[in-house]
């Protein structure tokens, strides 16, 4: 054994370089682990946050006011074969009427990823619920987000739904 490591091994002047090595692997780690989390996901949800916390009193009064309208806003979705989504809505009135709106509208939102958000008009169907078929380009899961508007009045409501492929 040389000289250099029987005065390392016996003076015990060996442990401070482990804790030397602990440290620089728990920095090295940490290094890694911050450099992913900011450079991976922003951490916004809205482009217009301090807006929307301006306006949240507002927000509140348009929630109370779709309340007050007592609409029933019913979803159905199947997928079909080739991955085709039938996705249909069904409006009913305070007293259990079909309504008929001006527009309905869905924005199928993809909470895990961005840039395959898509929005469509829903036509009406013979069996009085509005729908459409949509191919979206992922399997999983998708938020749809329904707008139905009449005489100047707005629903809106949303609906978590599994698209299999």
């Amino acid at each position: 054994m040389t000289p250099l490591l029987q005065n390392l091994t016996r003076d015990g002047r060996w442990i401070p370089w482990l804790f030397v090595a602990f440290f620089l692997v728990i920095f090295t780690v940490n290094g890694i682990m911050v450099t992913v989390a900011l450079s991976t996901w922003t951490g916004l949800t809205t482009q217009s946050h301090y807006r929307d916390g301006i306006e949240y009193n507002r927000r509140l009064a348009a929630v109370e006011r779709q309340e007050a309208l007592g609409w029933d806003v019913a979803y159905s979705s199947q997928t079909l074969e080739g991955g085709t989504l039938d996705f249909a809505v069904a409006v009913t009135g305070s007293q259990g009427q079909p309504l008929y709106p001006d527009r309905v509208h869905v924005a199928f939102v993809r909470p895990t990823s961005e840039g395959f958000d898509s929005s469509h008009v829903l036509q009406l169907r013979a069996d009085g619920r509005y729908g459409i078929f949509v191919k979206l380009p992922l399997a999983g899961i998708w938020d749809a987000r329904v707008t139905v508007e009449e005489h100047g009045r707005r629903h809106q409501s949303s609906q978590r739904l599994f698209v299999a492929q």
